[in-house]
């Protein structure tokens, strides 16, 4: 009985509070809501992957492991296309730099080209190495070593450049580009389906209470899991239509501009082609004719 009177009150729906607005929000929840700091939106959003490996990660049926394996590569192949969309939105619109980030990105032209240069010196002097006598090889492996050494000094200050830049929003892109090789790290190192499984879920239909009383929790606390990523994938679904039907707003206001342009364009009178004008500047000439 102690056990039954547990499991109820855990199980029970939570109370809804008496007073709310048309939100469904009582004023302790708005203030909350309000003082809360709202978190800055990443560039990629990577939590479609990161959900489904954390919930593949808990799978302990062969079933419940193949949707998990499928799920993994939906949420690799969103987070794919979140990477392309994020490169394609930096590249079409880049920041408006400060002066201090005008500046670091002038230092970072200059490491740049001071790269090239060192690069190109390099493999010249690699080239005369090959065909050059004896007694010129000594002093022309001296350069080549003095070069490395001062392409390995602008390399390491376009780095630094390339990282300040970064750290003050000038450079969207490489950010994007880290995140992107850091991604592809994380997949080596991924979870395995059902590496986090709890042992006591199959032990619903066990007849000890100790045994089944495990299991429920542990699949409660499943439950609870599964019902937050599904929460978090109904509102990601949501955004993504919003963002679908602005873009398809925007396609029609663009095509109705189009065709307005076009209807107006077919009012102006068409120029006569030089041609025609030829020939009947001719006929015109042999009806004077004698």
């Amino acid at each position: 009985m102690a056990v039954t009177v547990v499991a109820l009150l855990r199980t029970r729906e939570p109370k809804q509070p008496a007073e709310s607005d048309d939100t469904g929000k009582t004023p302790a929840k708005r203030l909350l809501v309000r003082s809360a700091p709202a978190a800055p939106r990443p560039l990629v959003d990577q939590r479609p992957l990161q959900t489904a490996r954390r919930m593949a990660a808990t799978a302990s049926t062969p079933e419940e492991q193949a949707l998990a394996h499928e799920a993994e590569k939906v949420g690799d192949h969103k987070v794919d296309l979140a990477f392309f969309d994020a490169l394609r939105t930096a590249e079409e619109n880049p920041p408006k730099l400060s002066p201090e980030a005008k500046q670091i990105e002038d230092r970072k032209t200059k490491a740049d080209l001071a790269l090239k240069e060192d690069q190109s010196n390099i493999a010249q002097l690699t080239r005369k190495l090959a065909t050059a006598p004896e007694s010129q090889k000594d002093n022309l492996q001296d350069q080549i070593d003095v070069a490395k050494a001062q392409a390995d000094l602008d390399q390491d200050e376009f780095d630094d450049a390339s990282e300040d830049l970064e750290q003050a929003g000038g450079d969207p892109q490489s950010k994007i580009k880290r995140l992107k090789t850091e991604h592809d790290a994380a997949d080596q190192n991924a979870p395995s389906i059902g590496s986090a499984a709890n042992p006591y879920e199959q032990d619903y239909q066990a007849h000890t209470m100790l045994s089944v009383f495990r299991a429920w929790k542990a699949l409660r606390e499943k439950k609870a899991k599964l019902e937050e990523a599904r929460d978090e994938t109904s509102a990601k679904s949501q955004r993504l239509g919003q963002r679908h039907d602005a873009l398809a707003a925007q396609v029609e206001k663009d095509k109705e501009s189009r065709e307005a342009a076009r209807q107006q364009a077919s009012v102006f009178p068409r120029p006569v082609k030089r041609r025609t004008v030829k020939i009947r500047r001719q006929a015109h000439r042999r009806r004077w004719l004698p």
